[in-house]
Formats: C-alpha cells, structure tokens, sequence
C-alpha cells in the first residue's frame, strides 16, 4: 500500500467545510453566476473544488487563488483577511496535492511549506495538520523516512488535541505504514490496529479499506499468504463500493503479488496488467513504475531476460523522474540480477553497488538485504571471498532485522492477540444477549410454570369443592327423601284417621235421624 495513496484520501475527508451540506454541482454553479459578494463567490469557489470532478477542480482553484489574491491586495478587514488566507492557503495546498500526484516531490514540499506558513500565521491548526501529513507523504515517497515520520507525527500531535477522530485514524495508519516499510513490523501492527479501531468506530470505508490492505501487507510479510490475500481481498471489496480508481489499482497489484509467489503467474501478470491500467488513467506514476518492477520479475522467473531488462529499465525511468530513492534502488537491483542472470558480472556488480549505496542512504532494510544477498553471489563468481563474506555478515544482519523469531512471533501474536480480541467482543456480545434471551425465555417458562401449577392447583381445589359439594348435596338428598318418607306416612295416618273418622260420623247419622224423626212425630202427636 503507499502512503501517497492514504494521504491523498486523507487530505479529501479532512479538508475545511464551510458548508453544512453540499449543493449539486448545478446549483453551485448557478449560484456563483448570480452571487455579487467576492466573499459568497470565495465560498462558492471553494466548495467547487471539493465536489467537481478531476478534470474540473484545478480550474476552479486557480479561480479562487486569483480572487483571494485580489481582495487581499485592497487590504480588507481583519475578520474577512482571515477567512481570505484561509482560502489562499487551501488553494496552494492543493497546488501542492497537483504537484505530489504527478510525483514532483520539489513543487509539492514548496507549496506545502507556502500553506503551512500562512495557517500558522492564522492559527488555522485542522489546516496546518493536512500540511504537515501531506508533507510527511512527500518525505516517505521520496524515500526520507525520518523526516516523514516527524511531519505524521506533528500532524497527529494536533489532530489529538484537536479531537478530530478521522485525523487521528489517518496519522496513526501512514505513521504504521513507516515503521512497516523500516521493518518495525511490531510499531507497524500498533499503529495500524489503533487506526483500524478508531475507523470503525466512526465506520470511516476508506480509512478501513486501506488499513485492511495494510494488514494484508504484514500477514504477506511473514509469509501467511492466505490470510492476506482474505485482507487484500476485503479491502478491494471497498474501494470498489467507494468507486476508488487508486484504491482498486492497489488492490489489484497486491492480490497479483500474492498469486505471483504462489508461482501462479499467467493471474498474477493479468492482475498487474489491470492495475497499470488504472494507474495510467489517473497518471499515478509510482504506481505505474513499481508494477513494471513486478511484471519484470515475472518475465525474469519465465527466463526471458530481454522483456524482464526492458521493464525494468522502463520502471527506472519514472522512478529516477519522480525522484523515488527507493524505487531507483529496486530497479538498480533487478538490473543487476538480469546481468547476473546473463553472466554479465561487471555490470551486475555495477547496478547491484549502485542499489546497496542508495539503499543504506534511504536505510530501507530490506533493499539492504537484496542488494548485499545479490553482491554475495557475485564476489563469490567474481572469486573475491573477502568481500563475498562481508557481503554474507551484512545480509544475515539485515535478515535477521527483518525476520528474526522474536519480532516475528511478537508481531503475529500481537495481531492475531487484536483478531481474537475483536472477536471475542463479537462472541461476549452474542453470548451476553444469548443469555439476555435464554434469561427471558426461563422467566417466561417460570412464569408459565406458576400458571399451570396455580391452575392446577385451582382445579384440584375445585374438584376438591365439587366432591364435597357433591357429598353433601347427596347427604341432604338422603335426608330429605327419608323426611319426605316419614311426612309420606303421617300424611297416610291422618288421612286414615280422617276416613276412619268420616266413616264413623256415617255411620251414626241415621241414628240421630231416626231420633230426630221420632222426636218430631211426636211432638206433632201432641
């Protein structure tokens, strides 16, 4: 991954808005036609070059350069000479943006050092960190490593205090990406993980997707192919969604590097292929040289020297244009082991001298190594032990740098230890609200549990009341049959009583008649 990249992205999402919300194009335009205030236009202006498309957004910063330079000249006001400074430094920030892509190290460092000195003077601190990183970029693209990790760090020392989250997340992932490319492959991982973190959070895709890509780039590193090309993988995933051109280029060369030492090198050279494609759309002019390096190697392992010399010698060109140290020192290289390869000792030992001078006045450890395993072999065909075994010392002492067990073994574990870590949020999380839901569920069955018991416990109780009820019921049915018995039977005696009693009283009635008959003949005899 280069740093020219990140910081490019880096420099989008964090420079100034003075918009709350960003207008169409269209709209922008109309405005800027009707606007009368050189301070509305100024805005205006400003906002073109944030959301025009490339072929557009230069002009429109020169526009804005010329107003401001204008309205300064007739000395304004203090509070709008501020706000004209700050446009003026924008616009030779971006000047500066223009020279870093066509890979002018010079122009960019001139204009970036312009810029800082006006925000300085305005106090302008979310401005002077944009510089400072984008001056950091320069530094490390030429290959002084030292000088970039001082400019990243200063940027991130005000993003801090700044508490601007996305700045942070951008310092700590270029800073990650120096100590990778010196071989402190422990810093690299801190500071990526650290990135990666805080770009999460604030679910920043670009910041992710190159960190990713960077991930992938240690896990490549130490040899764990397959886990990086998962990563390279991912983050091409993204650069896709965000439509990124260079994004996607650099995917594209780093998922060909992985099927290239794989041996696999008919996909490897189509995925090369496709990422110079892109690059030479948007002129990225590194990118351009270092896939040449690749496709170069890859013609070099097939035995055909001619093709392999011929872009190599095509990748030094633009390195030598673009001023790129390190890149000039692979290509030296890569020449040097062509004329090996041809038995061309002289000049291999020519290119190879010339890679290890300009590598130890980089200090890349790993064009060191290259270049004193490269010298190695030549003294020993060329039969100078002496310096075949000073060549020896120095390769195992930049090997051993780059690769010795204990920076290996910390680094893996302090990657895999951030993976696991990650996942085991994911997994507490998901157990946590397991529980939560095994919680609930156990509460609802308890619950369900008290009802059936109470419901059951009602019923027996019901049954209980209804057996009883029953019983009783039964009891007072008996009662009352045997009292309706005995009623049945007085009812049966008094009416015998009765009849026997009527019977009588029949009985005697004739004889009180015939009594009353006698008496009244009688009384009639009288």
């Amino acid at each position: 991954m280069k740093i020219k990249h990140i910081i490019i992205l880096y420099f989008v999402v964090c420079n100034y808005i003075f918009f709350t919300q960003t207008p169409t194009l269209d709209s922008l335009k109309l405005a800027l036609k009707h606007a009368k205030s050189d301070s509305v236009k100024c805005s205006i202006l400003f906002q073109l070059t944030e959301t025009s498309p490339e072929e557009e957004w230069q002009t429109y910063n020169q526009q804005l350069k010329k107003m401001v330079e204008t309205n300064l000249a007739k000395n304004p006001p203090t509070h709008l000479k501020k706000i004209y400074l700050k446009y003026l430094a924008t616009t030779i920030n971006n000047i500066g943006l223009i020279y870093a892509d066509e890979s002018n190290a010079v122009g960019a460092i001139e204009n970036y050092q312009k810029s800082l000195k006006i925000q300085e003077e305005i106090y302008d601190r979310q401005g002077m960190a944009i510089t400072l990183i984008n001056m950091g970029t320069v530094y490390s693209n030429i290959g002084n490593l030292n000088k970039s990790l001082i400019y990243c760090k200063k940027g991130l020392r005000i993003h801090i205090e700044t508490k601007n989250k996305k700045g942070i997340s951008y310092c700590l992932n270029n800073i990650g990406l120096i100590y990778d490319r010196q071989g402190d492959i422990f810093k690299a991982i801190k500071y990526y993980q650290k990135s990666l973190k805080i770009q999460e959070e604030i679910n920043d895709k670009p910041g992710i997707a190159a960190s990713l890509i960077n991930i992938g780039l240690i896990y490549n590193n130490q040899g764990d192919t397959s886990n990086a090309l998962v990563y390279y993988k991912k983050g091409l995933q993204l650069y896709i969604q965000l439509k990124d051109t260079i994004g996607i280029a650099t995917s594209f060369h780093n998922i060909g590097s992985i099927y290239d030492n794989k041996g696999l090198r008919t996909t490897a050279l189509w995925y090369y292929q496709q990422s110079t494609a892109l690059q030479q759309m948007v002129n990225d002019k590194q990118g351009i040289a270092f896939n040449f390096i690749n496709i170069g190697l890859i013609y070099y392992n097939q035995n055909n020297n001619l093709k392999a010399l011929n872009y190599y010698q095509k990748s030094l060109i633009i390195n030598q244009q673009i001023q790129n140290k390190r890149g000039i020192a692979s290509c030296f290289n890569s020449i040097g082991m062509v004329y090996l390869n041809q038995k061309k000792y002289i000049l291999a030992l020519d290119y190879s001298n010339k890679s290890l001078v300009l590598s130890k006045d980089i200090g890349y450890p790993e064009n060191i190594r290259n270049a004193a395993s490269q010298l190695k072999t030549i003294y020993h065909y060329l039969n100078q032990p002496k310096k075949e075994l000073q060549m020896y010392e120095l390769y195992i002492q930049m090997r051993d740098s780059l690769n010795n067990k204990e920076t290996r073994t910390a680094s893996i574990k302090n990657l895999l230890k951030y993976e696991y870590e990650k996942k085991t949020v994911a997994d507490s999380l998901q157990v946590a609200e397991e529980k939560k839901l095994t919680s609930i569920k156990l509460k609802q069955e308890k619950t369900q549990r008290y009802f059936l018991y109470g419901g059951l416990g009602l019923t027996v109780l019901f049954g209980i009341f209804m057996f009883n009820r029953f019983r009783i019921t039964k009891k007072q049915k008996n009662i009352i049959s045997q009292q309706k018995i005995i009623v049945d039977e007085k009812q049966k005696e008094i009416l015998a009583s009765i009849h026997y009693a009527k019977r009588i009283q029949t009985s005697l009635l004739p004889t009180e008649k015939y009594i009353e008959r006698i008496l009244k003949s009688k009384a009639l005899k009288h």
